[in-house]
């Protein structure tokens, strides 16, 4: 831990040589900023003790940062050092109210600044919470040593009260003594800042010089100690005091040597104790023969110890916790209970006392309860006990609730074999060790009470290893079973009846609960999955459709190779014969007449010349479509163009087939230009249109939008047809798959789409429902430079 923590602008550390000065210097961390608004976040994670900022920012200006800091309470009162010079008037009037802050309008040369920021550096330090502890000190300067005590304490300096006068700006050896003598505690050098000589002594200020690691890891423990001990001292004082019959009860409780007659005369004055002994003297834990119906024969059969124990925990959690089940700690006093119980069968299996161990148990959670009284009265149970964890309650507190416990215990002359455990039931390493049993017996107890289900959900179960050493798993039921017979029988007996059928139902609700959680997170991961693996199937299907065509393309290229030069020789070949039988007949007629027979074959013949040539032709406009399957292929001019217009040319081309009862819009959002195949692309949106106009015999209506979606422009074409069967849509871009009836189509069409949209590194993608109509999307993406097209 550093003693100061300083959050400057990037600007100003490099302006001004602060990173040979500063960042360097020893107990001094430097934290850096590039923007106003980095400057806030950084502030925000973790307040500084300085800030240095700039007023002219790049994003903000600086008193514009400082307004936005105000805001948070625990940065308001945090230094600032603003650099502003020319600066305006309003300007300075909105700083003023933003204090504290230091301006400095006119820059000043480095010297000056750094010396200036040390000062500032020395004031923000100095505001650092200081403990009023007394620790003895020995002073020693040029072989003078005065011994004294620390008033006040803290990571930097110290109030001393000292026997000698010292004199401002003395550079001491400041020697941190144990009280029981032997070697200092901690050593370290310091500087005295104020002297003034009080009643009895000298009063020094002085200030701490480059402490060392060791030194400082000292001052953090016992401060940090100081600090805890005096929150929870406030704390504790502000609590209701007990009343007097408590007051009584505690004091005869924790005296070994009362009187049993004062114990049994002050239970029999208060009707709650009387009729809570007389409960547990009829328990079946003391076999009574008879009825047990006085206070003596309660105390004769139960004897004082026991007496003495149950009176103890009865009278502190009644008072600690309240009475009735609507109280907010109603059920953390009944895991207290549960507990207790947990340890005094524990207990029974190990040589520890039984008595002891049920109040140990019963106390060990004390110190929640007033912690449980500081929460919003508007949280539920639940939120309550959540948020208590350990190092949330040191965050919110400033000291956990175990130590609280302890505290508590302590203060009302508790014997400290009791609040000992207490406060170390959550960490038994770190107890005396005589009493370190007893603290893993307590952790074990209230792990098992959390096994249980009866307890706060605080998260707090850390003693699952130890109660697994203490009890073998096949005898786990058999315990629990026992734990919850007793808790009935006892909680009445506490002034706190506890219904086991209803304790049954809130158990399994409570189980409900956790698992409809669970299942809830449960749920929400099968859906990321679900759309995990709807997003990796399209991926693909989409791979295998690339590979397929990818296969088709080269096979379609060796096909058009082939039947190409055949097409060719036949055409030419076609029309030579055709010019050659025009010259026949003409050479025929010049010799005379000719025979109807010869004159009906002269007119025949062009016709199936004429056919033939027409049938050549779709051959080859075939073998020419089958070339657009692949993203191999060729593409054509290449150009900057705009989709809209693109989309223009393709329903002017469709329009001739368009039937009239469909009507058709288009709609075009403002996109920019891209690099496009123009005339290849206007053909597959054709085929796109041409394929919607025949989805709707009986009419309907098509619409057309092109917008764009995050780096993509999409081209959607949405009909109202017939739809598409689910069967179909897999095999719909494959080459002569048609669903139209035999000599409707080729089946090419939406293949050589496909080869087209892909050559321009899109895709397409269809959705449809029989009966509802399609939508057709076609996605391509808008960032691709000139050239990008093909291969």
């Amino acid at each position: 831990m550093t003693t100061a923590n300083i959050l400057a602008y990037e600007d100003i550390c490099l302006r001004f040589d602060l990173g040979r000065t500063l960042m360097a210097r020893e107990g001094v961390k430097v934290r850096t900023a590039r923007s106003g608004w980095e400057f806030v976040l950084e502030a925000s994670h973790q307040p500084p003790d300085l800030m240095l900022l700039e007023h002219w920012m790049p994003d903000m200006l600086g008193d514009e940062v400082l307004e936005q800091l105000r805001r948070q309470s625990r940065l308001r009162g945090v230094a600032a050092l603003v650099l502003c010079p020319g600066l305006p008037p309003e300007a300075m009037r909105r700083y003023q109210s933003l204090e504290p802050s230091q301006l400095i309008t006119e820059p000043p040369p480095i010297g000056e600044f750094q010396q200036r920021l040390f000062e500032a550096l020395h004031m923000a330090t100095r505001l650092n919470l200081r403990v009023a502890i007394e620790v003895p000190v020995s002073l020693q300067m040029a072989g003078l040593v005065v011994l004294g005590h620390t008033r006040e304490l803290s990571l930097t300096g110290a109030s001393l009260a000292v026997g000698q006068e010292f004199a401002v700006g003395d550079e001491i050896e400041l020697c941190f003594l144990k009280p029981e003598g032997g070697a200092p505690q901690a050593s370290l050098r310091a500087r005295v800042r104020h002297a003034a000589q009080g009643p009895v002594s000298w009063v020094l200020g002085v200030e701490f010089l480059d402490p060392t690691p060791e030194a400082r890891r000292w001052l953090e423990s016992v401060t940090c100690f100081g600090t805890r001990l005096q929150q929870t001292l406030d704390r504790m004082d502000r609590l209701p005091a007990l009343p007097p019959v408590a007051a009584r009860v505690l004091e005869l409780c924790v005296d070994e040597k009362a009187d049993l007659h004062a114990l049994v005369e002050l239970i029999r004055s208060d009707p709650s104790l009387t009729s809570s002994v007389l409960k547990m003297a009829n328990s079946a834990a003391y076999r009574a023969v008879s009825p047990v119906t006085t206070v003596e024969r309660a105390t004769t059969l139960m004897g004082m110890r026991s007496v003495r124990y149950a009176v103890l925990g009865v009278t502190i959690l009644r008072h600690v916790a309240g009475n009735g089940q609507r109280q907010p700690g109603y059920h953390l006093w009944r895991h207290s209970l549960a507990c207790a119980l947990a340890c005094e069968a524990l207990a029974r299996r190990s040589d520890l006392p039984v008595d002891e161990a049920f109040v140990w148990g019963l106390l060990h959670d004390v110190g929640r309860f007033p912690m449980l009284s500081e929460m919003k009265p508007d949280a539920t149970v639940g939120e309550r006990m959540r948020r208590f964890t350990l190092e949330q309650e040191r965050h919110q507190f400033g000291v956990d609730h175990a130590e609280t416990g302890a505290l508590l215990l302590s203060r009302w002359r508790v014997p400290s074999s009791i609040w000992k455990v207490v406060r170390h039931h959550h960490a038994p390493e770190a107890a005396e060790p005589e009493l370190r049993r007893a603290c893993e017996l307590v952790q074990a107890g209230d792990a098992l009470a959390y096994q249980c289900h009866m307890g706060a959900e605080n998260g707090l179960n850390d003693g699952e290893a130890r109660l697994h050493l203490a009890v073998p798993r096949e005898q786990m039921e058999e315990l629990a079973g026992g734990l919850y017979r007793r808790l009935a029988e006892i909680g009445e007996m506490f002034g706190q009846p506890i219904d086991p059928t209803a304790l049954c139902a809130e158990i399994v609700e409570r189980a409900n609960h956790r698992l409809a959680e669970e299942l809830g997170g449960v749920l929400e991961q099968h859906e990321l999955l679900k759309r995990a693996y709807e997003r990796t199937r399209q991926q693909l299907v989409s791979l295998a459709q690339s590979e397929k065509f990818h296969s088709l393309g080269r096979i379609a290229g060796a096909v058009a190779h082939e039947i190409n030069n055949p097409l060719a020789f036949a055409r030419s070949n076609l029309s030579t014969l055709q010019e050659y039988l025009q010259t026949l007949g003409d050479s025929l007629r010049q010799r005379g007449p000719i025979t109807v027979e010869t004159e009906e074959i002269l007119r025949d013949i062009p016709k199936l010349i004429a056919e033939t040539v027409n049938g050549l032709d779709r051959v080859h406009g075939v073998v020419r479509a089958l070339g657009h399957l692949t993203p191999d292929g060729q593409p054509g001019f290449i150009e900057e163009s705009m989709l809209s217009a693109c989309l223009e040319d393709a329903l002017c081309l469709a329009s001739t087939s368009r039937p009239a009862t469909v009507q058709v819009s288009f709609q075009a959002d403002e996109i920019p230009p891209l690099w496009l195949d123009s005339g290849n692309l206007a053909r597959a949106f054709v085929e796109i249109i041409i394929n919607a106009f025949g989805a709707m015999p009986g009419g309907g209506r098509l619409d057309i939008h092109l917008y764009q979606e995050g780096d993509e422009a999409v081209v959607a074409f949405r009909d109202t047809g017939q739809g598409i069967h689910e069967q179909d849509l897999r095999h719909l871009f494959e080459p002569f798959f048609t669903t139209r009836p035999m000599g409707e189509g080729r089946g090419l069409g939406l293949s050589m789409a496909w080869g087209i949209v892909s050559r321009h590194h899109g895709n397409i993608q269809v959705q449809s429902t029989p009966g509802q109509g399609t939508v057709v999307q076609v996605r391509l993406p808008i960032n691709r430079q000139h050239g990008s097209c093909g291969a």
